[in-house]
């Protein structure tokens, strides 16, 4: 059990019916919430709506079948913010000794947002890159060009496709 107490996982058992009857004590370091604040409650009703028809899906596999099943989806701490958690459950009802569905879940917040911030990052730069007046290309260490940009295109009256993988002496003038 002090696997369990310990971990960095929330675990937690749930009935049929979605209402938990068991968290790790973790619950409340991740969470906010003592587990006893949560015991009997809907997991459902702490599930952001933007996510709640899809983990909704996610649920009826595993109310229907023993394989686990995985989902992310942001979850209502007691302080009010919302958490990405990556939860993994799997359907013991069968099972005397649990009679429940088994979750881990883990706050994957700063994963997420660093993603979402990549993203940001590659889009602002793709649009400094396509909107630049200058010409700009990419290369790799052999001297082949990787991307081009449409000042490129506009000035040499090559297409992208006509470009892409040609050793860059092609923009070379030969010597007379």
């Amino acid at each position: 059990l002090p696997l369990v107490e310990q971990g960095a996982d929330l675990i937690g058992l749930l009935d049929s019916a979605g209402d938990f009857f068991y968290l790790s004590p973790n619950t409340a370091r991740i969470l906010g919430y003592r587990p006893e604040d949560l015991h009997n409650k809907k997991a459902f009703d702490l599930i952001h709506p933007d996510d709640l028809e899809r983990v909704e899906m996610v649920w009826s596999k595993v109310l229907s079948c023993r394989e686990k099943q995985e989902v992310i989806f942001r979850y209502k701490t007691a302080s009010g913010n919302w958490i990405w958690m990556e939860t993994s459950a799997c359907n013991y009802l069968h099972n005397p000794n649990i009679r429940g569905i088994a979750i881990t879940s883990n706050d994957i917040s700063q994963r997420i947002e660093k993603n979402i911030e990549l993203e940001r990052s590659k889009k602002q730069y793709k649009a400094l890159f396509e909107n630049n007046s200058d010409l700009v290309y990419y290369q790799d260490s052999d001297g082949y060009i990787l991307d081009i940009n449409a000042a490129v295109t506009e000035v040499y009256g090559l297409s992208k496709e006509s470009v892409i993988n040609k050793h860059t002496s092609i923009f070379i003038a030969p010597d007379k």
